[in-house]
């Protein structure tokens, strides 16, 4: 039954493909004969006089030939196309040679057309001739005895070059004859004769039907017929007169070909004509056999080659079914047989079955694999919500902890003012007031010195605790920084034992406050002295890297040890220099791997520094100290370190030691033990000592607890580090405590610093509170301010403060030379407000203002021409120190500005 199916399959299959391949075989042959017509129609039009002919000239004829040729035919073969003329032997073929060569010299033909070693002129071949070839005007040698003396040379030809040209076919085919004979017979018929009745009224001749089809002809190893389509023109006496032919082939390769799809393999398609008659031939058959595999016809061989098993299978068609009355016409008829119906079959109905069974298996593994995957992915998506919610709830936690003591404390220092100053309470119906008697309407409280006290203590707290929110968010954006590979290192020689120093004596007041023994201890390279400096030794061996980006670690590591250390505890730093190649160190930095975004240099590394924090802390288990690296790692957060920090800190330092060249590595023996973290820095040779600026100083040496100095543990005197403590910026990573509160109670309001440099400031910030504090702020420092509420308000003031300062006779305004702008703003935002300022040629200072740090909106910002992007929130510290980063310029001569009507600056569609 299986097998029946199969071969019920394959019969249908072929049917359907016969027939589709039969019918476009026959469409591509009529569109090859139609080329023919359509040539033929071209020369009998512009040519319709007997007379003209055979001195006939149309110019284009190549390109118009070529054309219609490739219309017709396939791309993997040409169709040719021949204009033939009929010639008299004598007089008119030296005349007509004549008109050919200049025919050939107008049409831009090459020398050499028509011309073969016999010389030029019309030619037939000739095997006792040295050439091949013989010139011949009489017409009278041809191979097989015509009775007709008619030359008919190639005038014409769709090929570029042909060696075609001027060769009479009259000598070598009988198609020829047979159109001359049905032409005259046309013309000799009473019946033929009463078709042309309309000749006398000016009207063309009917034209008799003498298209003549060859036999078989071989072109290479491919079979071919030609088509000579007749032309007629009108003679002297009205008769219908045959003055020339157009002669086509046909490739049967090109007939087949992509008649049967790619996929079907086995077609034989056999080729036959019904008569044979030209005897002049040597092509033995009248049927040919291809061979069509992959829609490719091959030759197979002449004959009927098919399989006789599939006779019953033939399918037929016609090819060239025109009407002629030419004798030598050939029809031919294609028939197709199958060669096989194996590809529908298999060997068995045992491996059919074990086929199916395969197929269903397969299926059943198809969905348990996508049962699978979908149940993985559903796992992940679940995994990443529940990192969204974790997310969402430490940023509530950690950004809602700090927030809600800036609140309370806000609330406090507003509900003691309205106490102090009753008439306050009048102004905003929703602040909370204390009862107020009678007398003390219209009269203040005094301010007692307790009160200014608690006032400074709130103040601190909530400049701790916004601090604290501000470094939660500096460590979200320094991760993705680290994890999408964008952190930004600055390049720099880095003294690295003053930057210990520097980073340790900040966390002197918190070392003291908790009662933990903080030391420093520096072990030198082998022969050094102690009482020489550890940097006179070393002046050469330096690092190389970003002395902030290596502070915000150290910072990381010394506030890690502290918090986790109780009272009575210790933490102790060493830091060790190595410069030879045989210390341990030396391997463990060879094996570093490449890190997108490191530092990169000439120098060689000729030793290394190792900084390690040993502390008598909690300590960690072995499967702790696996994963303290991670990102958000936090052991026993609510108990060790009540619930604060991000647990992205250690994540954040292993990034940036990586792009130091460096390693970072944390040990414990276990809970209760402590806990020692190394940091381990290549050294490099810049080969000549290095003259630092000012050697250290030897002033004040106040003990910072115990600060040692050793080198290879033979200096018994202690270094010690100045004080008093600086005070740590805010780029680090955790801010320390602040000092105890001094018994003196601090200024109410800060002093104008007229001794520092005075800046013009334009403020630019959409949200009125922040920009009236930022002002007044700013204002207390010294410096002048204009508010601007977005950026088309800042490219007014601008406009207008330039405009002012170049007016004469006028009181001249004093020119902004600072812009403090903020990025997100409604009408038009930063970027693009500082690109219009820019473009009105101001040339002070631009300062973006964003709580977005995003690599990419920074950079954005810049190049809109802002000199820097500063975080929100922005402090006094954070515009000095960007004030001395870019100094100010010596004034430079004034430049015109014109008067600008309202509608000459356009931003984002708005007139300003």
């Amino acid at each position: 039954m299986i097998r029946d199916l199969q071969l019920e399959i394959g019969r249908q299959t072929y049917e359907s493909i016969a027939t589709s391949a039969l019918n476009s075989a026959k469409a591509i042959t009529r569109r090859k004969i139609a080329a023919g017509d359509v040539v033929e129609s071209i020369m009998s039009n512009a040519f319709p006089d007997a007379n003209q002919w055979p001195m006939v000239a149309l110019n284009g004829y190549y390109s118009t030939a070529n054309e219609v040729a490739n219309l017709a035919s396939d791309v993997n073969t040409s169709m040719q196309i021949g204009l033939l003329v009929l010639v008299e032997p004598g007089e008119e073929a030296y005349a007509f040679e004549e008109h050919a060569k200049q025919y050939y010299k107008d049409q831009g033909y090459p020398e050499d057309a028509g011309t073969t070693a016999a010389g030029f002129g019309i030619r037939r071949r000739d095997e006792t001739s040295k050439t091949g070839y013989t010139l011949d005007r009489t017409g009278e040698n041809n191979t097989y005895g015509s009775t007709n003396k008619v030359l008919v040379p190639v005038l014409d030809h769709s090929t570029w070059k042909s060696p075609m040209l001027m060769y009479d076919t009259h000598v070598s085919s009988t198609a020829i004859d047979s159109i001359i004979d049905c032409s005259r017979r046309h013309n000799e018929d009473p019946l033929s004769a009463s078709l042309s009745v309309h000749s006398h009224y000016g009207l063309p001749c009917s034209k008799p039907t003498c298209s003549v089809v060859t036999g078989f002809r071989t072109r290479g190893e491919d079979l071919i017929s030609l088509i000579y389509k007749p032309i007629y023109a009108n003679g002297r006496h009205n008769e219908t007169k045959l003055v020339g032919m157009i002669g086509l082939s046909v490739n049967f390769k090109d007939v087949l070909h992509s008649v049967i799809p790619d996929y079907f393999d086995g077609i034989h398609a056999v080729i036959s004509t019904h008569s044979m008659s030209e005897n002049h031939t040597n092509i033995e058959y009248s049927k040919a056999t291809y061979d069509i595999r992959s829609g490719v016809p091959q030759l197979k061989g002449p004959g009927d080659l098919h399989l006789e098993d599939f006779d019953t299978y033939g399918r037929s068609i016609v090819l060239n079914d025109i009407s002629t009355d030419a004798s030598d016409a050939v029809v031919y008829t294609l028939t197709i047989y199958p060669s096989s119906f194996s590809q529908y079959r298999t060997g068995s109905p045992l491996v059919v079955a074990i086929g199916l069974a395969a197929v269903i298996l397969a299926c059943s593994i198809m969905f348990f694999l996508y049962d699978t995957l979908m149940r993985q992915e559903s796992h992940e998506q679940r995994a990443i919500l529940e990192l969204k919610r974790r997310f969402v709830r430490f940023i509530s936690h950690e950004l809602r902890t700090p927030l809600q003591t800036v609140s309370m404390g806000i609330e406090l220092l507003e509900s003691d003012i309205v106490t102090y100053n009753p008439r306050l309470a009048n102004k905003d119906a929703k602040t909370p007031t204390h009862p107020v008697s009678k007398g003390q309407e219209s009269t203040s409280i005094p301010i007692d010195e307790a009160s200014i006290r608690f006032w400074h203590e709130i103040a601190v707290d909530i400049k701790d605790n916004a601090a604290g929110a501000v470094s939660i968010l500096n460590d979200l954006l320094n991760y993705d920084k680290v994890e999408t590979g964008v952190l930004h290192i600055e390049a720099e020689v880095v003294d690295i034992l003053q930057l210990v120093k520097k980073t340790a004596k900040r966390f002197t007041a918190q070392a003291i406050q908790k009662q933990v023994s903080l030391t420093l201890t520096t072990h030198c390279p082998g022969g050094v002295p102690c009482e020489f400096e550890v940097d006179t030794a070393l002046s050469n061996l330096k690092v190389l890297g970003d002395s902030m980006r290596l502070s915000q670690v150290l910072c990381n590591l010394f506030s890690n040890a502290l918090k986790f250390t109780p009272s009575d505890g210790f933490v102790r730093v060493n830091v060790r220099f190595c410069i030879c190649r045989n210390c341990n160190s030396w391997a463990l930095l060879q094996s570093v791997g490449h890190v997108k975004g490191r530092v990169e240099t000439d120098c060689p590394v000729a030793g290394s520094v190792s900084i390690d924090v040993v502390d008598s802390g909690v300590g960690m288990t072995l499967n702790q100290v696996e994963l303290v690296f991670k990102e958000g790692v936090q052991f026993d957060a609510n108990k060790l370190q009540a619930g604060g920090g991000s647990g992205l800190g250690l994540c954040i330092s292993r990034g940036i030691i990586d792009r130091h060249n460096g390693v970072i590595s944390a040990k414990s023996e276990g809970k209760g033990k402590g806990s020692t973290f190394s940091v381990l820095l290549p050294l490099y040779d810049l080969g000549s000592p290095l003259q630092d600026s000012a050697k250290q100083s030897t002033a004040q040496n106040v003990e910072l607890n115990r600060v040692e100095s050793t080198c290879n543990s033979t200096c018994s005197q202690g270094q010690v580090l100045d004080d008093p403590v600086e005070k740590a910026k805010h780029d680090t990573m955790e801010s320390p405590p602040p000092p105890p509160p001094s018994k003196s109670p601090p200024p109410l309001a800060l002093p104008c610093c007229r001794d520092k440099p005075h800046h013009d400031i334009l403020v630019v910030e959409d949200v009125a509170s922040s920009r009236k504090m930022l002002i007044r702020l700013l204002e207390r420092a010294g410096h002048t301010c204009e508010p601007a509420g977005d950026g088309k308000e800042a490219i007014q003031a601008v406009v207008k403060n330039m405009e002012q300062d170049v007016e004469q006779g006028q009181h001249m305004s004093i020119p902004f030379d600072t812009i403090l702008i903020d990025y997100e703003m409604p009408i038009c935002n930063g970027p693009d407000a500082t690109e219009e300022i820019r473009k009105l040629g101001f040339d002070g200072l631009v300062f973006g203002v964003t709580g977005n740090l995003l690599q990419e909106d920074v950079e954005h910002f810049l190049s809109k021409g802002a000199d820097e992007v500063l975080p929100k929130p922005v402090t006094l510290a954070l515009i000095n120190d960007a004030w001395k980063r870019h100094p100010r310029q010596p004034p430079q001569d004034k430049v015109e500005v014109p008067i600008l009507d309202d509608n000459e600056i356009d931003v984002d569609g708005i007139s300003v």
